[in-house]
């Protein structure tokens, strides 16, 4: 019946669009702007999904009035509203599943209506960009059945000031809505619900969700504040949010887990002063202020009750972080925000392929820093690295200008930043992480040595921030700046900071010059992670800026990618170590080689004191060096006779021997003739006597005759 029912809608200009079978949840990609009126296009949608339910668009100059019974007698509602303004024309009407009815109206083309949830206790309202579930569909085995097959009649003037008032209504005297008539709201709790009930009918597919949890955490805060009744509220989300096609299993958990938290940070936004309760002053103990609640429990008196599945981690960065408070500490200079920047990006699912550090499902970042620029420049960097664009970053990681406030007033914006960058998954809030770069830019203490005012900022930021994952950049102390072994290190001030903690970091630098390393390496932490420590690859290109002027200014880029690694951070310092020495001891032979080739060559070779004069090392390395380089047959020492030496220490000098030299004399064969023979510069003058001399010398020597 679903595909005639749809093309009979469709024949009489409604668009349609196929629901999930039994469901309200839309069944194709995009939903509501799916809906069409083409017959080949719905043959071919019920001919794959021949039990779909059959979703339905208003049109421009038609509106619908919802009246549910589920929760409230929205019949009552309707009554009181026609026994005060009059009776409703005879129109078309269609009974739902849980026996309320839609009513379907005419509206003038000029006339702007909302879709609405909780308009009134019991009536909600649809029309432009909303859609309802048409006849011919079922919920749990029951038909929406047409009452009344005629054209929709004119909307009566009085209805449509009761479907557009921007202002809070009073609340009705229905016997039947007792809820409402129960708890009274203040103008601005009024607002915020219909403004949330709005917005989940209203919102589009793929941010269903969302703005229901948004929605549903606003209205718990201001529960949690006495301001509500939250079974009330979320019977008016719930009803919006089925409205605009959400599981009810989806929506049940959402408003469960956003009702939980948003309970833990109490509301009194939009209150008179004198009646809203006094904000706790930095680093003063919170008084827990019970005033206004119809069921108070101390918080003290919820007990937690035994798990049935292990709960993991909830992680950010699988394997490495959790959620919590983290503390994250380095030394000046050591590139703080170039490394945990990007980081933080990969938290936001901004990362390189195959990263193993991808989290499951990204969530959004609020990325606090005292140099703004600064992060711009690191972010164009890695925009470009990852063959991004800074827009499609900014989605999903949003940079503000630090600010340096008491704790108490700082936390204030947690809710704010819930409200606007959570996301649901699967039924799953996910709650933006914030990175407070650096604890001294944006937490005014009075002494940050101060183990009470630190313990104090820590609860804070843990149980009255909104619940929010805090990564909280810190510097090291200074007697630490220049250690990097973990167990030692702490951060600068008080020591709450770390105690208080779910856990710690530290950015540490391993080597010296050009061979240094930075390392992310875990402190204190409540999990065992898969990777205990993190190396830092530094990235740096050059590029284009502008200064204040407009003209142009070359600058350099440079950013950090965070990496497991194999091996500890200590087992990779000794293998680059001994990679290091390796490579020294190549360089140092090749250079005593050259060094005894190239005085060969010269006619003027050293001996062992002549090349541990020219080679400019360690006199003790190039010794060794020299006795390793004869061991090995590369060098060979020719030995200069007593009576030929011009000097009795230069008893011998090396030459060197190239590879076919080196064989042969390790064969057995002798040296070449000309490595083996002596140069001149290494023989003593012979000496000459002239003739002269001698014929003088013989005179002499004549005896006398007798």
């Amino acid at each position: 019946m679903s595909a005639a029912d749809a093309l009979q809608h469709a024949a009489a200009g409604y668009p349609v669009f196929p629901l999930v079978a039994g469901g309200k949840r839309p069944a194709t990609a995009h939903g509501l702007k799916d809906a069409s009126t083409d017959p080949d296009t719905i043959r071919a949608w019920w001919h794959q999904q021949p039990s779909a339910n059959i979703g339905m668009a208003l049109p421009a100059d038609v509106l619908a009035v919802d009246i549910d019974v589920k929760d409230v007698d929205g019949f009552a509602t309707l009554a009181a509203l026609t026994a005060e303004h009059g009776k409703l024309p005879e129109t078309r009407t269609v009974q739902t599943a849980s026996g309320g009815w839609h009513l379907l109206f005419r509206k003038p083309a000029d006339v702007r209506v909302k879709n609405r949830a909780g308009l009134r206790p019991g009536v909600d309202v649809r029309a432009t960009g909303g859609y309802l579930v048409a006849p011919g569909s079922t919920i749990n085995g029951t038909p929406y059945r047409l009452l009344n097959d005629c054209e929709p009649a004119e909307c009566p003037r009085w209805l449509l000031d009761v479907l557009t008032e921007e202002k809070p209504a009073p609340a009705s005297p229905v016997a039947a809505a007792p809820a409402l008539q129960k708890h009274q709201h203040d103008p601005y709790t009024q607002r915020a619900i219909e403004r949330a009930a709005s917005d989940v009918v209203a919102a589009g597919e793929g941010e269903r969700n969302h703005k229901l949890n948004a929605a549903a955490y606003g209205l718990a805060r201001l529960a949690g504040a006495g301001r509500l009744d939250w079974h009330h509220t979320a019977a008016v989300l719930e009803r919006a949010a089925l409205a605009a096609g959400l599981a009810p299993a989806e929506v049940r958990q959402t408003l469960k887990s956003a009702h939980a938290t948003g309970l833990a940070s109490p509301s009194y936004e939009g209150l008179p002063k004198a009646s809203a309760p006094r904000l706790p002053v930095a680093f003063e103990p919170q008084h827990f202020d019970t005033a206004g609640a119809e069921e108070a429990e101390h918080p003290l008196a919820r007990i937690v009750q035994p798990c049935t599945a292990l709960q993991a981690p909830e992680w950010l960065l699988p394997g490495f972080l959790a959620a919590g408070l983290t503390l994250i500490a380095g030394g000046h200079g050591v590139g703080k925000t170039t490394a945990l920047l990007p980081l933080a990006a990969g938290v936001a699912g901004i990362h390189e392929p195959g990263w193993p550090l991808a989290p499951k499902h990204w969530r959004s970042v609020v990325y606090i820093c005292e140099d703004t620029a600064q992060a711009q420049r690191i972010l164009h960097g890695l925009a470009g690295h990852l063959q991004t664009t800074t827009a499609a970053i900014a989605e999903r990681l949003h940079l503000v200008d630090a600010r340096r406030l008491p704790a108490a007033v700082l936390v204030q914006v947690g809710g704010t930043y819930r409200e606007r960058y959570s996301r649901s998954v699967q039924g799953v809030e996910l709650l933006p992480l914030v990175v407070l770069d650096t604890q001294a830019a944006t937490i005014a203490l009075k002494s940050e040595n101060d183990n009470s005012e630190a313990s104090a900022a820590v609860a804070m930021l843990k149980q009255h921030f909104a619940g929010l994952p805090v990564w909280l950049v810190a510097h090291l102390a200074k007697q630490n700046l220049n250690r990097s072994d973990v167990q030692h290190l702490t951060s600068r001030g008080a020591s709450a900071w770390e105690a208080d903690a779910n856990a710690t970091a530290f950015l540490v630098k391993e080597g010296e010059g050009m061979n240094a390393s930075r390392w992310l390496t875990l402190g204190k932490r409540r999990f065992e992670p898969r990777w205990p420590e993190l190396q830092l690859q530094s990235h740096c290109t050059d590029t284009m800026g502008y200064d204040r002027f407009g003209e142009p200014e070359p600058l350099a880029l440079r950013w950090a990618i965070a990496q497991p690694q194999e091996g500890s951070r200590q087992e990779l310092a000794a293998k680059a170590r001994e990679a290091q020495a390796l490579q020294d001891e190549a360089e140092l032979r090749q250079e005593v080689r050259d060094v005894v080739q190239i005085a060969w060559q010269e006619g003027h070779p050293l001996n062992r004191a002549g090349v541990k004069a020219k080679v400019r090392r360690k006199a003790s390395e190039v010794v060794a060096c020299i006795e390793r380089l004869l061991s090995e047959g590369w060098l060979q020492e020719i030995h200069v006779p007593r009576d030929v030496r011009t000097h009795p220490r230069k008893d011998s000098f090396l030459v060197n021997l190239d590879t076919s030299e080196r064989d042969a004399v390790r064969r057995g064969e002798p040296l070449p003739q000309d490595k083996a023979a002596i140069p001149e510069s290494w023989k003593r003058p012979i000496s000459s006597v002239p003739e002269e001399t001698q014929d003088a010398t013989e005179t002499v020597a004549i005896p006398d005759e007798p």
